[in-house]
C-alpha cells in the first residue's frame, strides 16, 4: 500500500468524520487492547477532549482525539491548530491522569507544524490559559498518513471494512485457492501423481506461503549449494588463522586475516537467518516475516560488502604474488578463485531473488466484501456501536 484514498473511507451513519474516529479507535485497539481497559466517549454533548481513552491498570490514562481537515491538511488553514489546543486543553481538564495524547490526522505534518505540536503547543495559550501546565508532563503523539498506511497494511482487515476499495489479502487468496481447486472442471483434469510443477506453481506457492514454500525454500538452497559453500568458507578460514605460510607471504595473510576477523560466521548467520525466516513462512506470520526480511535485506547488504572488500584485497598490487594460485585454483588458505567467489555470491542472491517477491501488486487490487456491514449498523450508544464494529471487523478473520 503505497497511498490511502481517504475519499473512499465509508461514512458512519452519513458522517466521513465519525467513520474516521471510528476507524482511529479500531486501531487503538489492535494496537493496545491488552494494555487496559478502553473507554468510548459520546462527544454530542460538547466534547471531552478525546474521542476515546484507555485505563492501565497502574490508573494512567491515554487518550486519541481524531480531526479528518479536509484539503491538504495543513493546521494554518480555518483555525485548526486553535481546535487543537481546545482539545488538548480540555482532555487535560477531564483527564487529569492522562499521560499519553494521541493526535489523529489524515495528513502527515510539515517541519514546521510538527515542530509546533512537540515544541509550541503544550504551552500555548487557549482562553487566557496554558493549555497544559508545565507541571504536568503528557506526552503528544501525531498519527498521520505514514502511521496509518503501516496500520491498514498490517490489518487489513481494518481497510476492508472502512473503505470501498479493499485488499486482497493472504486470506483471501487462499479462500479462491480451495474454492477453485475444488471446482469440478480442475478436479477431474488435476493429477497429482503425473502434474510437473512450473514457476507458475511457484509464484503461486510464495503468494500462499505456508509448508510448500517451506519445501521450494530448501530445494533451492539444496540446488545454490549454499550449506556446501559455508561449510568451505569456514574451514579455508580456519586454515588462514591456524597456518603459518613463508616469510614473503606474510604480509597478504596478515591482510586477509585482519579482513576475516570477526567474520566467521557469517555465512552460518545467514543460514540462521533463512531458517528463522522458513518458520515464520510456515506459521503464515506475515507482519514478523516482512520484519525479517528487511533485517535480511541489510544482512546481505553486509555480506556485499565484505565480497566487495575481498575482491578488492584479492585484486590488489600486495596479492600480485599469488595471482598464479588463483588461475591454477591451487586450495591455498588464502585464496579462492574469482570464478567460485561470484558463483558463491550469485547462488546466494539468486536463492534470495527466487524466493522473495515483492507482494505490492497483490495489496493494490482490490476487492468488495462487508461494505453493507458498516452501512446497516443502527446508531446505539457510542461504546456499543464502536464495540459492534470491533466484532464485525474482527469476524473477516
Amino acid at each position: 500500500m503505497k497511498n490511502i484514498y481517504w475519499s473512499k473511507l465509508e461514512p458512519y451513519s452519513g458522517d466521513n468524520k465519525k467513520s474516521f474516529e471510528e476507524l482511529c479507535y479500531q486501531v487503538a485497539r489492535e494496537e493496545f487492547d491488552n494494555k487496559g481497559v478502553f473507554t468510548s466517549i459520546d462527544d454530542s454533548g460538547g466534547g471531552d477532549g478525546v474521542e476515546f481513552y484507555i485505563t492501565l491498570p497502574n490508573g494512567d490514562e491515554w487518550g486519541w482525539q481524531a480531526k479528518i481537515f479536509g484539503g491538504n491538511g495543513r493546521l494554518s488553514e480555518g483555525g485548526r491548530k486553535e481546535q487543537i489546543k481546545k482539545s488538548l486543553q480540555t482532555a487535560y481538564k477531564k483527564h487529569p491522569n492522562l499521560k499519553k495524547w494521541f493526535f489523529c490526522s489524515k495528513s502527515n505534518f510539515t517541519s514546521g507544524e510538527k515542530s509546533w505540536f512537540e515544541n509550541n503547543l503544550p504551552q500555548s495559550k487557549k482562553n487566557g490559559e496554558i493549555v497544559v501546565p508545565t507541571s504536568t508532563n503528557i506526552e503528544l503523539i501525531h498519527w498521520g498518513e505514514s502511521e496509518f498506511i503501516n496500520f491498514l497494511r498490517q490489518y487489513p482487515d481494518i481497510h476492508n471494512f472502512f473503505f470501498s476499495e479493499n485488499l486482497l489479502t493472504q486470506s483471501w487468496f487462499e479462500e479462491r485457492y480451495k474454492i477453485d481447486i475444488e471446482t469440478s472442471q480442475i478436479k477431474a483434469k488435476y493429477e497429482s501423481r503425473i502434474h510437473i510443477s512450473t514457476d507458475i506453481d511457484n509464484t503461486v506457492n510464495k503468494i500462499l506461503g505456508g509448508k510448500r514454500l517451506t519445501e521450494i525454500l530448501d530445494v533451492e538452497m539444496e540446488n545454490q549449494q549454499v550449506v556446501m559453500y559455508a561449510e568451505e568458507y569456514k574451514n579455508s578460514l580456519v586454515k588462514l588463522f591456524s597456518e603459518d605460510v613463508e616469510d614473503e607471504y606474510k604480509d597478504i595473510q596478515s591482510e586477509f586475516r585482519k579482513l576475516s576477523l570477526g567474520k566467521s560466521d557469517i555465512i552460518e548467520d545467514g543460514i540462521n537467518k533463512l531458517k528463522e525466516l522458513k518458520q515464520l513462512v510456515l506459521n503464515k506470520d506475515e507482519v514478523n516475516l516482512k520484519i525479517k526480511i528487511k533485517e535480511f535485506e541489510i544482512y546481505i547488504k553486509t555480506l556485499w560488502y565484505f565480497y566487495n572488500e575481498y575482491d578488492r584485497l584479492t585484486d590488489s598490487k600486495l596479492c600480485k604474488p599469488i595471482n598464479y594460485l588463483r588461475e591454477e585454483r591451487e586450495e591455498v588458505p588464502l585464496t579462492i578463485s574469482e570464478k567460485e567467489r561470484t558463483n558463491f555470491i550469485n547462488r546466494i542472491f539468486n536463492f534470495f531473488n527466487k524466493i522473495f517477491i515483492k507482494k505490492e501488486t497483490e495489496k493494490n487490487l482490490a476487492y468488495n466484501h462487508q461494505k453493507k456491514n458498516l452501512k446497516k449498523l443502527k446508531k446505539k450508544t457510542e461504546g456499543e456501536a464502536r464495540q459492534e464494529i470491533f466484532f464485525l471487523v474482527h469476524s473477516t478473520h
